[in-house]
């Protein structure tokens, strides 16, 4: 660990490199945790992120979608209906 990890978590601040670390299955270190661990507090405290505003946005636009997504409607159009 040692001054790795510290570099590491000053670069993590940027949101470009955390999100990079995040797509690359590499979490950022948080309280000195690292892999697993790391993501693990991550997820369930997501206010601490550096691009907390941007990743609250898009959970909220993927819950919306999959709210759609969820709705059926089972009744078949009539195309033929004049308007």
């Amino acid at each position: 660990m040692g001054m790795k990890v510290a570099s590491v978590s000053l670069m993590c601040q940027d949101t470009r490199v955390f999100q990079a670390m995040e797509m690359a299955g590499t979490p950022c270190p948080i309280d000195g945790k690292i892999g697993e661990s790391a993501k693990q507090i991550w997820d369930k405290e997501p206010y601490r992120r550096p691009d907390y505003q941007e990743w609250r946005k898009k959970r909220e636009n993927k819950d919306k979608v999959k709210e759609l997504d969820t709705y059926h409607n089972t009744e078949e159009p009539d195309w033929d209906e004049d308007y």
